[in-house]
């Protein structure tokens, strides 16, 4: 049985980590956009939403160095 493919919004302000997520999640086949900071998060998904093609999953860092991480990105 094969995987559906998504859009991932992925919020990681580490880049091996943001290196290691993308790679995991094209292997499995799907399209991700990473960003550093949650106001960029807010942004990309809002926009997002006047397309067709808006993100199926968004994964957040919750704590980003220097930004809005994922916790104040929820709120």
């Amino acid at each position: 049985m094969g995987t559906r493919k998504i859009s991932v919004l992925l919020l990681e302000d580490d880049g091996a980590l943001i290196k290691t997520g993308t790679r995991m999640l094209e292997h499995l086949g799907h399209d991700v956009t990473a960003v550093k900071d949650g106001a960029e998060v807010l942004d990309r998904y809002s926009r997002s939403l006047r397309t067709p093609s808006s993100f199926d999953l968004v994964i957040l860092d919750l704590t980003v160095r220097g930004g809005m991480g994922g916790r104040e990105t929820l709120k």
